[in-house]
């Protein structure tokens, strides 16, 4: 259904579930992946698992395959992104149709731009640690043939991505000669999209597919039309340029025997140019972000747009320049907030430049912290450093909402139990004094992923708080997902009967999709066509005769079927007119008037469910013998 390949399936779950590292228990949505037994993993990956949940779709039809729920994603000035959070499933689905897009992509960029994204689908790298470091690599050796920078960034990039375009974009730079994906199959990536990005492209943690398509496609028209306003001699000024970006981040590098001052008009005029560009696809220049400044400055504009991850690799150095380790900036951090009570997020990282700045390496003073918090926990365990932050959680634990993520860990790599008790005290006295809010839930979030998941009354409030996450948790973070696939007795004997008909599972997907954006009249329709089709398969199946799906659109033979089911007839007599109420069937249209339709709908797809199911197990109980 999905038209992904077993070779595209293999390698994205190779890409993901044979990483064994700490990597899985730093993120939520790759902390159910760190449950999985060696040979589920290798059932995952194998043929057998894909061709009986994936390469139809049967997938789908199972809920826990489609949940998805808000993630909570901070961006760098302390905000939470509109990040959402999906079925480990469903996520490994994701990342296939961005591979199977990526290796039908035909990009036109000239090889004076140069793109890096969150990952890299050519090299199967799931994770931005890599690319970021290429991308600084390049910014670095071609800074020295250039005089300036400009650098550029989108507001809200994610957020203001359009479906349509993005298709539209991939449908001209894809289907050209043999290379096609077909308008009913970008359709049906297009409504994942929205499905996984609750009804907007999906922000998802360390999605590889998100970011490929945001970057490599929806950008890349932009990129073209910048790049041929600035190749064109408007400007005769600009000698030479080469365009560099990382996702949303655009640095243009300048050669120029101009000023800076010079120089100002130009760039207004390309930050104009550019913002009309960026207008025609729904985006909007972040203009406050924006800056023309001269070659050797770059680094610090870097420094400005790092990402907080842990990404240092080279770790011996450190301790060496750094020999205090974390207690500096504690320090630091703690005399700030004794002088102001509180601090900004923008003071905050001030302080980070303000301790981890140094020539000595080229590292960025966020990467030095990310170090001593993620992979130097010798360092948290120190007296002065336990000390400090004992006596900044005692006096306030808001502190640690500049940085919930940082903080909490950094608190916990020290050990000490009273340490993290008092961090947990807070948190339950900001429970039970109505207190709580979102970084809050960050932070539970954290300590949970780092406690492996086990701490009940935590678990308590964060059921109270955000149940989603509870379910979440029950369902992928204590156990193996795949666990729900073979439970399910009844959706896997739905599975067998439909067999290879994909087309069944399409309709159920898009029943999913249109109930979840509540457009219920077209979910209705999605649904009652599932059930026919799925009611003609089983039904023939059984009698081992050819599936003829005409038939089981008809009245008399749905009531014939399912007549040894007690009230079937009412029900089905009651669905069928609101089949032929609904506009989307027929021209009567009466459920636009009927201002109770969605609770009907509703209730009406309940009851066929019900009839489905009560079907099957009937039918399994007692097999039909045809004379």
């Amino acid at each position: 259904m999905f038209e992904i390949s077993y070779d595209t399936w293999y390698k994205v779950c190779d890409m993901y579930l044979s990483k064994r590292s700490a990597n899985l228990y730093s993120y939520l949505q790759w902390f159910p992946y760190s449950k999985l037994e060696k040979s589920e993993i290798y059932y995952i990956k194998s043929e057998d698992f894909f061709n009986k949940y994936i390469n139809h779709g049967h997938c789908v039809l199972f809920s826990s395959v489609m949940f998805r729920t808000e993630n909570y994603l901070q961006k760098s000035d302390g905000s939470f992104r509109n990040a959402t959070l999906i079925s480990p499933l469903l996520y490994l689905i994701l990342q296939c149709i961005g591979k199977t897009i990526a290796d039908k992509y035909q990009s036109k960029r000239p090889p004076e731009i140069e793109v890096f994204y969150g990952g890299n689908y050519q090299n199967m790298d799931c994770h931005y640690k890599r690319p970021y470091y290429e991308f600084f690599a390049s910014i670095n050796r071609e800074i020295t043939n250039y005089d300036y920078f400009i650098k550029t960034d989108v507001r809200n990039f994610y957020d203001n991505i359009k479906l349509n375009t993005l298709m539209a974009e991939i449908d001209e730079n894809v289907n050209i000669n043999e290379t096609i994906i077909s308008p009913s199959l970008l359709h049906l990536y297009k409504n994942i999209l929205s499905y996984c990005g609750s009804g907007k492209f999906p922000l998802v943690e360390n999605s590889v597919a998100s970011s490929y398509l945001s970057t490599i496609i929806y950008l890349e028209p932009i990129d073209r039309e910048l790049y041929e306003y600035l190749s064109a001699s408007h400007y005769p000024e600009i000698t030479k340029i080469k365009m560099l970006r990382y996702v949303d981040d655009l640095y243009i590098l300048i050669k120029s025997d101009s000023s800076l001052q010079e120089l100002s008009k130009v760039t207004l005029e390309i930050f104009n140019k550019y913002a009309s560009i960026l207008k025609k696809y729904g985006l909007s220049l972040n203009t406050l972000k924006c800056c023309l400044k001269n070659s050797n400055e770059i680094l610090d504009e870097l420094r400005n747009s790092f990402y907080d991850e842990p990404v240092l690799q080279e770790k011996y150095t450190v301790p060496e320049i750094f020999p205090n380790g974390i207690v500096d900036f504690l320090e630091r951090l703690n005399q700030r907030l004794e002088v102001e009570g509180s601090i900004s997020v923008k003071t905050y990282n001030e302080i980070i430049v303000e301790v981890y700045s140094t020539t000595e390496i080229e590292f960025q003073p966020q990467e030095i912290l990310n170090y001593f918090v993620y992979d130097n926990p010798e360092s948290a365990r120190r007296i002065e450093a336990v000390t400090l932050l004992l006596h900044m959680i005692k006096r306030d634990i808001c502190f640690i909402h500049l940085d919930p993520k940082r903080l909490t860990i950094l608190i916990m790599q020290t050990n000490s139990e009273e340490a993290i008790k008092n961090l947990l005290t807070e948190l339950f006295n900001r429970d039970r004094t109505n207190r709580w809010n979102s970084y809050d839930t960050t932070i539970a979030i954290n300590y949970l992923i780092k406690r492996n998941v086990k701490h009940q009354d935590l678990l308590d409030v964060i059921k109270q708080r955000v149940p989603e996450l509870t379910i979440y948790n029950t369902k992928f973070c204590t156990k193996s997902f795949i666990s729900h696939l073979s439970g399910d007795t009844i959706i896997s004997s739905i599975c067998n009967y439909i067999n290879t008909d994909d087309t069944a599972n399409y309709l159920y997907l898009m029943y999913v999709i249109e109930k979840e954006n509540k457009n219920w009249m077209e979910a209705y329709a999605y649904f009652i066509t599932f059930f026919e089709r799925v009611t003609a398969n089983v039904d023939c199946r059984l009698k081992d005769k050819p599936v003829d799906f005409k038939k089981y659109f008809a009245r008399d033979q749905l009531i014939k079927t399912f007549k040894e089911i007690p009230d079937s007839k009412g029900i089905l007599e009651k669905a069928i007119l609101l089949r032929n109420q609904n506009p989307l069937a027929h021209a009567s249209s009466e459920l636009l008037e009927d201002n109770s339709s969605s609770h009907k709908l509703d209730k009406s797809i309940a009851e066929l469910m019900g009839l489905l199911i009560s079907f099957i197990k009937l039918k399994q109980k007692n097999p039909i013998k045809e004379g």
